[in-house]
């Protein structure tokens, strides 16, 4: 990754410049939760992750999937704020480090809008029926079976 970086975007001083690439990503939600920004492809799974923790990204569709699948889902993200989508095609290093400059002189507008986005996917009903309710139900599950094994002792 770092010689692409180097290499094909241009950016040979990436360190200096702030950047932190790394071939691999161990603890992908750990480094998610810590960004300022994403910069990421856009698989279904990926953004389902950003949306889930609300965090303004940079999105570059894969052009080499079925159907244009990849840039069809940042499209979404892009319209409801959360996200700002370079195609590879035109995501050289002057485009990237300005779009990413863009977003970090204002971070707090755009941490804004991926959780606005966040919450517009999510919605309330969504969290009382697939998070609070079956978390309810477990932890009645959890104290009785406290109370059976408290009873048996």
């Amino acid at each position: 990754m770092t010689e692409y970086m180097s290499e094909e975007l241009g950016l040979s001083d990436w360190k200096e410049a702030g950047f932190d690439v790394v071939d691999y990503i161990y603890d992908m939600p750990l480094l998610m939760a810590a960004a300022d920004i994403v910069l990421c492809r856009s698989g279904a799974s990926t953004l389902a992750e950003l949306t889930a923790i609300g965090k303004p990204a940079i999105l570059v569709p894969s052009p080499n999937v079925v159907n244009n699948h990849q840039e069809k889902n940042a499209r979404v993200l892009e319209r409801g704020g959360g996200a700002v989508v370079l195609l590879e095609s035109d995501a050289g290093a002057d485009v990237m480090l300005s779009t990413i400059n863009g977003l970090l002189s204002d971070k707090e507008k755009a941490h804004r809008n991926g959780r606005a986005y966040a919450r517009s996917c999510r919605g309330e009903r969504y969290r009382r029926d697939h998070v609070h309710r079956p978390l309810s139900r477990l932890r009645g599950v959890i104290w009785q079976t406290a109370l059976s094994l408290h009873s048996m002792a």
